[in-house]
C-alpha cells in the first residue's frame, strides 16, 4: 500500500508537456515573438500562377473602371448643374423682359400738346396765350410731381441751347407727396404768356422770328415706384402748307425724350 502511494505522489510531482498534433511543443502566447526574441515571417517568394496574375488584372481593370465611371458620373453631374443655372438664368430673364413689356404696355405715359392765341393787348402790342396740355394716354393711372416750360423768341436761323435748364426760373410747378394722380385719358393744363410787341409780332408772323415752347412733366406710375420723365419741344409756324398756324415737334435732342 505504500508503494503505491508512493508511485502516485512521485507521478504527481514531474510537469507535463503538452503536444501538437505534430508531436511538437504546443504554441503559445510567447511563440508570438518577443523584444529579445522577436517574430521572423517570410515572405512568400514562390512564383504567382497565371490564375492568380490574371486575377490581378482583371481586379486593376475593375478598378480603373469604377475610377473611370465615376469621374463621368462626376462630370455629367457638374454639367447638368451648369446646365440648370443657365435654364433659371434664361428663364429669370425671359419673366423680367415680359414684366417689362407687360410695364410699358400698361403703365402711364404723359406727353405734352401746345396752343397758342394772340391777343391785341394795346394798339402796338399783342400777348401770345400758350396752352400746355397733358396728357396721360397710358392704360393706368400715373402721378404727376413736377412739370414746367419754357417759352423763347428767336431770329430765324438761331437754335436752342443744347441742354435745356431745369426751368425752375420759368414756370414750374411741383406736387407735394405721390403726385397728382391722373387716369387714362385724363389732362391738366398749364398757361403761359408770351409779350410780344408790333415790331415782334410782325416778325413772327413773316416768318423772320421763331416761337420756340419747351419744356418737361415728371410723374410716377403704379408699377416701378421711381421718377419718370417726358421732355417736349415745339417750334411754331404761323403759315403751314394748308394755311393754317400751327407747333411741330423740332429742337435739340436733348429736349425730345421720354423715360
Amino acid at each position: 500500500m505504500r508503494l503505491i502511494l508512493f508511485a502516485i505522489i512521485l507521478l504527481t510531482s514531474v510537469p507535463l508537456h503538452s503536444q501538437n498534433a505534430d508531436g511538437g511543443k504546443k504554441i503559445t502566447d510567447d511563440a508570438r515573438g518577443t523584444e529579445n526574441l522577436p517574430l521572423v515571417v517570410h515572405p512568400d517568394d514562390r512564383p504567382r500562377t497565371k490564375d492568380e496574375a490574371d486575377w490581378d488584372r482583371e481586379e486593376e481593370a475593375t478598378e480603373a473602371s469604377q475610377k473611370h465611371t465615376e469621374i463621368i458620373l462626376t462630370a455629367a453631374v457638374a454639367a447638368t448643374g451648369f446646365l440648370q443655372i443657365l435654364v433659371l438664368g434664361l428663364q429669370l430673364w425671359l419673366l423680367s423682359r415680359q414684366t417689362n413689356q407687360i410695364v410699358t404696355s400698361e403703365r402711364a405715359w404723359f406727353w405734352c400738346k401746345a396752343d397758342i392765341s394772340w391777343i391785341k393787348n394795346l394798339p402796338a402790342a399783342y400777348v401770345g396765350q400758350i396752352g400746355f396740355t397733358y396728357v396721360n394716354s397710358g392704360k393706368t393711372p400715373g402721378f404727376i410731381t413736377e412739370v414746367g416750360f419754357a417759352m423763347d423768341l428767336l431770329e430765324a436761323g438761331r437754335v436752342l441751347p443744347e441742354t435745356p435748364g431745369d426751368y425752375k426760373n420759368e414756370d414750374y410747378t411741383k406736387w407735394a407727396g405721390r403726385g397728382l394722380l391722373v387716369v387714362p385719358n385724363n389732362t391738366i393744363s398749364r398757361l403761359g404768356t408770351l409779350a410780344a410787341p408790333q415790331t415782334a409780332y410782325s416778325q413772327i408772323m413773316d416768318g423772320t422770328c421763331v416761337v420756340w415752347v419747351h419744356g418737361f412733366v415728371r410723374y410716377r406710375d403704379i408699377f416701378v415706384n421711381r421718377q419718370r420723365e417726358s421732355r417736349y419741344c415745339f417750334r411754331w409756324d404761323p403759315k403751314r402748307g394748308n394755311g393754317e398756324s400751327s407747333f411741330s415737334m423740332e429742337g435739340p435732342e436733348a429736349y425730345n425724350n421720354a423715360t
